[in-house]
């Protein structure tokens, strides 16, 4: 048996959830990747029951079998020049007096309401993460994106279905899907935070519409890959794929720029 947490998450300021391998310009995700969702859960529970943190974080990745998000209101990203960190202490090795800031872009996102949803057969945990997600400080990326789960987290008693027709408003992993239609972004991401550093290529359930400078909510339609775990929810249907794929090859220093240009996001 297993079971949904979910909740809506309301954003209190900007956010910045840095996409990988963007140093020079910071981009940022318009969506909670998985990774950056399942950290949301593990610190609020880790404040909560006051537990160790990289314990938390392991018990967490290892008991949620799946995460999700999906947006409720359009989505806003815009990139800003703010001062940044760049070295620690005054002097270097060559005994010059080191620049400790600089001036960088860095992208800010913003929306009101963003849902999440994870699935579990745990149903202890799913009902700490529950108290832990009204009681605790929640981050939306780093610590200074605040948020606020304002009604009690859901949750509800789900199974798969064999049901190979999907549509949903959630992101979901490109490869679960043998065709799609619908309109959606696709963003490389972590899932995981711990076990595997692989980044995936995910559909997230978004059009950006150059006249208006917004991300709008879209439906992703599609037919299911035979190996993917669908899960019916309101309507519409969670989809996660169990193994890791389309992971990017391992890769020195001069396979960096390749990763950059593959992982920058186009619409389908």
């Amino acid at each position: 048996m297993s079971y949904l947490l979910t909740f809506h998450l309301h954003c209190s300021s900007l956010f910045s959830i840095r996409v990988p391998y963007t140093w020079q310009s910071a981009l940022s995700y318009p969506l909670p990747p998985p990774s950056t969702a399942l950290g949301l859960l593990a610190n609020a529970h880790q404040r909560y029951e006051n537990l160790e943190p990289p314990a938390t974080m392991d018990q967490v990745e290892k008991e949620i079998g799946g995460v999700w998000a999906r947006p409720l209101t359009p989505i806003v990203l815009k990139s800003h020049i703010v001062s940044t960190i760049t070295a620690f202490g005054n002097i270097d090795e060559k005994g010059k007096p080191k620049k400790p800031t600089d001036a960088l872009p860095r992208q800010f996102g913003f929306t009101h309401q963003v849902e999440i949803a994870c699935i579990s057969e745990n149903l202890n945990l799913l009902q700490k993460l529950q108290q832990a997600l009204i009681s605790s400080p929640v981050y939306l990326g780093d610590s200074e994106s605040l948020a606020l789960v304002c009604e009690k987290p859901e949750i509800l008693e789900v199974n798969p279905v064999p049901e190979r027709q999907v549509r949903t408003s959630f992101y979901l992993p490109l490869q679960s899907l043998s065709s799609n239609g619908g309109k959606g972004t696709v963003f490389w991401v972590h899932q995981k935070v711990l076990e595997d550093k692989s980044l995936v290529e995910y559909i997230f359930p978004l059009e950006y519409k150059p006249d208006e400078g917004v991300y709008q909510p879209t439906t992703i339609v599609g037919t299911a890959h035979d190996d993917a775990v669908v899960t019916p929810y309101k309507g519409e249907h969670l989809v996660i794929l169990p193994s890791a794929l389309s992971p990017l090859p391992e890769s020195g220093e001069g396979e960096k720029k390749t990763r950059n240009k593959r992982k920058k996001k186009s619409s389908v």
